[in-house]
């Protein structure tokens, strides 16, 4: 009865330490996906059996990314009104 799902999206849980290169292509994608869908940091990390400050820090690059897009959003509107 062990059969690997070949089909799955979610990779397994990591191994201890730093996620290498080549896992941290295939988790971005992922984790990316669950942050926009809303699910909190905890409950994706439980889910996936990753690290909760692994996920934390995908989640926080984000977020990140998203305020900066956000700003660059409202200067292009406010020079717009001008």
């Amino acid at each position: 009865m062990n059969q690997k799902d070949s089909g799955s999206e979610k990779p397994g849980p990591l191994k201890r330490g730093r996620p290498t290169r080549k896992q941290q292509k295939i988790i971005k994608p992922i984790l990316e996906q669950y942050y926009h869908s809303g699910k909190p940091a905890y409950q994706v990390a439980e889910e996936l059996g990753y690290n909760r400050k692994t996920v934390n820090r995908y989640f926080r690059k984000f977020y990140k990314a998203t305020i900066k897009k956000m700003d660059e959003e409202f200067i292009e509107n406010l020079k717009k009104s001008r």
